[in-house]
């Protein structure tokens, strides 16, 4: 099931397999580049430095993949410090109960919550809302607990 809310579009269900290695950097052709050419280097001064140890050239090559390695691990680093949240329409306490299960858990959850100006036929009237906040690192935690409350996290 597909649904569009304003300018994104998620569905809902399972997550659908990653097309790029990356979750935050976005390379362009210069950057792959840049990659592929820091991967080679690596890759010919570890085969150089290994065949000068008497060792097979192979052993050496496998430098190559230290810069991927980095990269990936940077990336997830920066990943994990990026912070997400989730509104169901439930109400402030409903929320905080959420959040105050995850902070024992040892998970940094928020509740963000505010008014907002009704859309419906209801003119000049406000709407509550409440949503969670956490870090991306722990979503996997975030998406338990969720579950277990009832509440599917839309995936994008």
């Amino acid at each position: 099931m597909v649904r569009s809310r304003g300018a994104s579009r998620y569905e809902l269900g399972p997550p659908r397999r990653r097309r790029h290695p990356f979750r935050t950097a976005q390379l362009n052709l210069v950057g792959w580049s840049a990659l592929v050419g820091a991967c080679l280097v690596a890759g010919a001064l570890g085969a150089v430095v290994v065949a000068a140890l008497g060792m097979p050239w192979g052993w050496g090559a496998l430098l190559a993949l230290v810069p991927v390695v980095v990269v990936t691990v940077l990336d997830r680093r920066r990943w994990g410090s990026t912070s997400t949240s989730h509104d169901w329409g439930a109400s402030r306490d409903e929320v905080e109960a959420v959040a105050l299960e995850l902070q024992s858990m040892g998970v940094d959850a928020q509740v963000l919550s505010g008014t907002a100006a009704s859309d419906g036929a209801d003119q000049g009237e406000t709407q509550h809302w409440a949503s969670l906040e956490w870090l991306e690192r722990d979503s996997r935690a975030v998406d338990a607990v969720l579950e277990r409350h009832g509440i599917r996290r839309p995936r994008f």
